[in-house]
């Protein structure tokens, strides 16, 4: 009773850290602006201001990935009255309930329940994908694992279709769990344990069916196009992760190879455990799936697989304790918790270090802000922008948005992967078109339409790298 006393008051000590930890590095983070969360901001402010659930005011185009989150952000938005700090503070929020949920769903590997939380809550990466619904997706992901280790089948039920509604590709973690029930002999749920699932999918279906007129967002597909244009490089572009050394760990290869050498360590001797296995299969098929359709490296879609690295972080500490525990023991001296306590220690502290020192440097991006004001001062209140940050170019400026590479507008995404870059203006012709100096390959086509007269460049636009075009009065008919 003592030992089971003391093992507990470690982990409530590790989730106390741990609360911290998000708190302040949420605060921190407090004016993070990621652009495709702002995609969703602009779809709720339009909510709220009575435009409908849209991006461009009149135009029903169903571009929100995350339905469910979409729902979610609605709410508290409309009860907070502040979109872009209350999405920075529910990712906080949902980081820390995913870290409680871990701390529970191992709770019988004291040294995995203390370390795991630890690590997540340090680590810089998943304070870069707030706004997006991928901190909300890993809570209701290890909720699903944990209902499903405690036999709860009701609520396990009603988790997964919120998972589906919150991203689909989660449909294999319902897969690998269905799986798995049958493999272990476990007796078929109860039928009425499907209703309410049930219903709550046909009621967003319905919904969206009636609203948008299509039953899935049209975002999956435009990812789609974009990995066959090659834009992003070649098959597969999800693997080109080399950037996230530098936007999760600072370039401390040091930092980074030592938790890839320890969560390896930790995959292979927690094999026996189901939980992490069941995570592995899910974490596989997730990034199969990513890498056969050549989806583009964004890096909120790697949530998964840095939860899977840390799981493998917290198993290898367990395994370093274990080797040291015999050694320990002769000697009288607890040199294992000496070792995985330093480590810890160094792990932990060197992450919440970079997110201390940088913060959310990445964030916000100043000039895209400041050019969005500038379109939004020095441009007509009815007239349309064709560019393809979106998402800050879109909040800022207030103006109505082509987006050239076809995530809230029709015809692009599919020119796009179609590798028709300049076709998309035989379907649009916005007021003003932003690219960058010298063009990306996206932007092909907008000087041919210089040269044939039909733009001008801006005289009044002077940002470097970057390059606005005026249509002329005499040139297109619009839309």
């Amino acid at each position: 009773m003592d030992q089971e006393s003391g093992t507990d008051r470690v982990i409530y000590i590790s989730l106390g850290l741990t609360f911290v930890i998000c708190l302040v590095a949420t605060y921190w983070f407090r004016n993070f602006t990621l652009d495709d969360a702002l995609i969703y901001y602009r779809y709720i402010q339009n909510a709220l201001d009575g435009k409908g659930l849209v991006y461009n005011q009149g135009e029903k185009f169903n571009g929100l990935t995350s339905p469910l989150y979409s729902y979610l952000t609605l709410l508290v938005s409309w009860v907070v009255n502040d979109i872009t700090r209350s999405q920075v503070w529910l990712g906080g929020a949902c980081l820390f309930a995913t870290c409680l949920v871990l701390a529970r769903l191992f709770r019988q590997n004291v040294i995995v329940s203390v370390t795991l939380p630890l690590m997540v809550a340090t680590s810089r990466y998943f304070y870069t994908t707030f706004g997006l619904e991928t901190t909300w997706f890993l809570f209701l992901t290890v909720l699903a694992l944990w209902l499903y280790e405690e036999n709860k089948y009701g609520l396990l039920g009603v988790v997964c279709s919120c998972l589906l509604l919150t991203r689909g590709e989660s449909v294999f973690l319902v897969l690998v769990l269905t799986a798995r029930h049958f493999l272990e002999r476990r007796p078929f749920p109860r039928i009425k344990l499907f209703v309410v699932p049930f219903l709550i999918l046909a009621a967003h279906y319905a919904f969206t069916y009636w609203y948008y007129g299509k039953l899935l967002p049209s975002t999956l597909a435009a990812k789609i196009y974009q990995g066959k244009s090659g834009l992003w490089g070649d098959w597969p572009c999800f693997m080109h992760i080399a950037y996230l050394d530098n936007w999760v760990f600072d370039n401390c290869s040091m930092l980074m190879v030592g938790i890839i050498a320890i969560s390896l360590v930790g995959l292979i001797s927690g094999l026996k455990n189901r939980t992490l296995v069941t995570l592995l299969v899910f974490t596989l098929a997730w990034t199969g799936f990513y890498v056969c359709l050549n989806i583009p490296s964004y890096h909120w879609y790697y949530s998964v697989n840095f939860l899977l690295l840390y799981t493998g972080v917290a198993f290898g500490l367990d395994f370093f304790w274990r080797l040291l525990s015999p050694a320990a023991r002769k000697v009288g001296f607890p040199i294992h918790r000496m070792a995985v306590g330093l480590l810890i220690i160094i792990l932990a502290g060197t992450q919440f270090l970079l997110i201390y020192t940088h913060g959310g440097r990445h964030g916000g991006v100043w000039h895209y802000m400041v050019i969005g004001r500038w379109i939004e001062q020095r441009t007509e209140a009815n007239s349309s922008v064709a560019c393809v940050e979106i998402g800050h170019i879109g909040w800022y400026s207030k103006r109505k948005i082509i987006d050239i590479l076809g995530l809230v507008n029709p015809h692009n995404a599919r020119l796009i992967g179609e590798r028709k870059f300049g076709h998309w203006l035989k379907y649009y012709r916005p007021d003003y078109i932003l690219t960058h100096n010298p063009p990306w390959p996206a932007e092909q086509g907008i000087p041919q339409l210089v040269a044939a007269g039909l733009y001008a460049p801006d005289t009044r636009f002077d940002f470097p790298g970057f390059s606005l075009f005026a249509k002329k009065a005499s040139g297109g008919t619009g839309e």
